[in-house]
């Protein structure tokens, strides 16, 4: 679907013929912010907040924009309306632009809380009545790629250096801020206004009273304001004070007001308010470099083993598997949406001690993170060659995949005595290379490692079901990497299914790590999945050891890196 800037009419202060019947998308009425479709615990539209209907024909083909205070409300847009019906009554919509596949507009804060149903009308043609779940609060970062994940929009005040027209700049890779900053973020879904006569005619600023808890990076943040901007109807600020002992470029910024978990912008947050670093991101010289306008270019191996033990039919087993995936890339400094600023870069990773969550509409949810999203992949040769020191087992390629400066191989396991089975192929204490003839943007190399020893999870017997209304708690040793992750993914039991995932980073030295309430409060409860005719839960934890990583260089490359990756998983239930 595609997003018109919201966030860009509603700053610039919301600067026709017969038609068919408009017809509102499934699963189309959401945040303006989040995005999240209503089976999500955060999903519902909060009194008050800024809204979006995907469909067709909801509006005129040129986009028409509220330029004024009063808002229209029954008088329409464009020629477009929207009425929501709860309780016994219908209210129209305050409405902010409209266009044929999009409509913004703003939940009345008088609509009741409950079920709801919407309706659309565009030209004198009525849409169908759809359901939505009217919430007191459901709060909502807007970020930078328009699509609710990523960096998010917040604005340093503290910083000394401002916008030429005086303004707050927004916080980037580039101009991160550092502790003791005061910060404004912006988004959505704080909670209803008292003076609802008032809504549509004038900005109602002022601190709604709700009293949101913000987390840094995991740790708690004071909140000097929590309500409605001063310029624009539906737009929130909270204005808060980044905390001692956070840093890097993608920490996580997590909202929770009236127990309901936000969604997981993230912000940059350094020593000296100028370019950030993290573990696995790239170094200060090549962010300095693509701040400049040259372009970067990366390339990235991973060693990847995983060793999930299952259950079935009152049976356990493990089904180890050995992999290597490559990829080479060119972050494009030219690029319209800038994959550095508004994408996450090198690494689907949080900041080292915080947590994301990544929400999907299926069964099968990863980090939607990929780093070449406004970039272009590197020929770094047809295929890559992979030995591992063994006389046995000496030879593999990781090859091509199509059109695309990307690796991958299956090197070897299974499930011992089965069909299928191979060799392990990365086993502690052997020496794996990796090297390449090189191709038409990459050159020749060669890198190796030693494969380190596996993560030990000493708890995990212990985390079968979880509570998501406690925290959990993680603990590991026998680690000699760099970095660990803490992943558990869920999905629901309702139909069209959703799923979350989250991911926590810690440094491997600290043997434990404790996953916030909050955090799990934004899953969906486990529903079940049926595998080889066995019930089993749709709910699993993994436990991973990143290894410190090996660089390697060569022509058409600024970085390279190789890094190994030991993960234990297991089913559980998230109740």
């Amino acid at each position: 679907m595609k997003r018109y800037s919201l966030l860009f009419a509603l700053l610039s202060c919301f600067a026709i013929s017969a038609s068919a019947q408009p017809v509102i998308a499934a699963d189309g009425v959401l945040s303006a912010a989040s995005y999240l479709p209503t089976a999500f615990p955060g999903g519902g539209i909060a009194q008050g907040s800024l809204f979006l209907v995907f469909g067709t024909n909801l509006g005129p083909a040129a986009i028409v924009q509220a330029s004024k205070y009063p808002l229209p409300t029954t008088l329409g847009l464009g020629g477009t309306t929207i009425q929501i019906s709860a309780g016994g009554t219908t209210t129209p919509a305050i409405m902010v632009y409209a266009l044929a596949g999009q409509v913004a507009a703003i939940l009345p804060s008088s609509v009741p809380v409950g079920n709801a149903t919407l309706t659309l009308t565009f030209n004198g043609q009525t849409s169908a009545a759809v359901p939505i779940k009217v919430v007191k609060s459901s709060f909502a970062t807007f970020t930078l790629n328009q699509g609710g994940t990523g960096p998010g929009i917040l604005t340093d005040a503290s910083s000394p250096t401002k916008n030429p027209d005086g303004s707050d700049q927004v916080n980037t890779l580039f101009t991160s801020a550092i502790p003791g900053d005061v910060m404004v973020l912006w988004g959505t879904g704080l909670g209803p206004v008292s003076d609802v006569a008032n809504e549509a005619v004038k900005p109602l600023p002022g601190d709604l009273g709700f009293n949101p808890a913000v987390y840094v990076g995991g740790k708690s943040a004071t909140i000097a304001y929590a309500g409605r901007s001063g310029c624009c109807s539906g737009l929130d600020q909270i204005v808060f004070t980044v905390p001692a002992g956070v840093s890097g470029c993608y920490v996580p910024v997590v909202v929770v007001v009236g127990g309901v978990t936000s969604t997981f912008p993230t912000m940059s947050v350094s020593t000296d308010r100028h370019t950030c670093s993290d573990p696995v991101g790239l170094p200060d010289a090549l962010l300095s470099k693509y701040q400049s306008g040259q372009d970067v270019r990366v390339g990235s191996i991973l060693l990847n083993r995983i060793n999930p033990t299952l259950s079935a039919g009152g049976l356990s087993f493990g089904l180890k598997q050995d992999s290597a995936a490559a990829s080479f890339y060119k972050f494009n400094s030219s690029s319209a949406s800038g994959s550095l600023i508004s994408q996450r870069s090198f690494s689907s990773l949080p900041s080292t001690g915080g947590c994301l969550v990544y929400f999907c509409r299926n069964a099968l949810c990863t980090p939607a993170n990929d780093p070449v999203s406004s970039s272009a992949y590197l020929d770094a040769g047809t295929s890559l060659a992979i030995t591992n020191g063994s006389t046995s087992s000496n030879a593999n390629q990781l090859l091509k995949e199509t059109a695309k400066g990307q690796y991958s191989a299956a090197l070897g396991g299974g499930i011992p005595l089965l069909p299928g089975f191979t060799p392990y192929y990365l086993e502690p204490g052997r020496t794996v290379t990796v090297s390449g003839m090189g191709g038409a943007d990459v050159g020749g190399f060669g890198v190796g490692t030693t494969i380190p020893a596996e993560l030990v999870w000493t708890n995990a017997a212990s985390l079968t079901t979880v509570d998501r209304t406690k925290d959990l708690t993680v603990n590991w040793s026998g680690t000699s990497g760099n970095l660990v992750t803490i992943n558990g993914s869920s999905t629901g039991a309702a139909t069209p299914q959703v799923t979350a995932t989250f991911e926590c980073t810690a440094l491997a030295s600290a043997g434990t790590f404790t996953v916030p309430s909050y955090i799990l409060q934004s899953m969906p409860a486990s529903g079940t999945i049926t595998q080889g005719g066995f019930t089993v839960p749709a709910g699993f934890i993994l436990l991973s050891n990143f290894s410190a990583a090996t660089p390697f260089t060569t022509t058409g490359l600024d970085v390279g890196a190789l890094t190994t990756l030991d993960a234990g998983g297991k089913q559980a239930t998230f109740q």
